[in-house]
């Protein structure tokens, strides 16, 4: 399998350096490795500078890129911030670089960090979620230039309640909206680990999310971990696997020079 979402030093919040991430992944089982780190432009939180350089980081990579060839496929892309009033600045910086696969993610609504606790003083849980779904139908229905949507249901991580899900059932219409526009723009939509370690009980999104999107005709499906640090690097991507096939989704994909490429989940 490949993990198409991981974060190394380049990325402020990260502690994975470089060549320990790939000695992770080969550790892990995998086929390969998409580094992702975080690009983000007027990002609401002052504490993370996401604003590593696509070149500087290549001139890292490459050499492992050599060095590991025959044991792991190494790829570079970025996990980009959307938000409404930066989408010149995501094409110009997607369009000016050179990245074999662009994750895009909401981390941000109505310029206030989801990941903060003070974004959701005051609110519901309901109105923070529905909130967020339509920052990201907004997302996907505006901006076009990625392959990939990441972790649908982000902001549950945050949310100050014993009860974290996000059912598809009670936010149908959003959902589908945000799903079927996925699908008529041949993008696709990620299946981020870190809700298993983080204590939501799934994946983001949830199963049932996953089940509604292969159901509508959805075809791209990467998996990745959102690995921050190296031992979470292919977490949990058996359970994944297992699930994937109950549900009838055979293969799972990643990207290489923005080209889709899949793989089956079959052993």
């Amino acid at each position: 399998m490949v993990d198409c979402h991981t974060h190394t030093t380049f990325s402020d919040d990260s502690i994975i350096k470089p060549e320990e991430g790939v000695v992770a992944a080969i550790k892990a089982g995998l086929k390969g490795i998409i580094f992702t780190d975080h690009r983000e432009f007027d990002y609401a939180n002052p504490d993370f500078k996401f604003d590593f350089d696509v070149n500087a980081r290549a001139a890292v990579f490459n050499p492992l890129k050599e060095k590991y060839h025959s044991k792991l496929k190494i790829l570079q892309g970025v996990e980009i911030g959307v938000q409404p009033h930066i989408l010149d600045s995501l094409n110009d910086f997607v369009g000016n670089n050179k990245l074999d696969f662009v994750l895009a993610s909401v981390h941000s609504v109505d310029h206030q960090d989801i990941g903060c606790s003070c974004y959701h003083e005051n609110k519901t849980v309901k109105s923070i979620y529905k909130r967020y779904l339509e920052e990201v139908l907004f997302a996907v229905t505006n901006f076009k230039n990625y392959d990939s949507v990441g972790h649908i249901g982000y902001v549950r991580r945050y949310v100050n309640s014993d009860d974290r899900s996000m059912p598809f059932g009670e936010y149908h219409d959003i959902i589908d909206q945000i799903l079927k526009t996925i699908i008529h723009d041949g993008k696709g939509i990620e299946i981020n680990t870190s809700g298993l370690r983080q204590g939501l009980g799934t994946p983001i999104p949830d199963f049932d999310i996953i089940k509604r999107f292969f159901d509508l005709g959805g075809e791209i499906i990467t998996i990745g971990s959102d690995s921050h640090k190296p031992g979470d690097i292919g977490s949990n991507f058996e359970i994944i696997r297992i699930q994937l096939l109950k549900i009838g989704i055979e293969y799972a994909t990643y990207f290489s020079e923005r080209n889709p490429e899949f793989y089956s989940l079959k052993k």
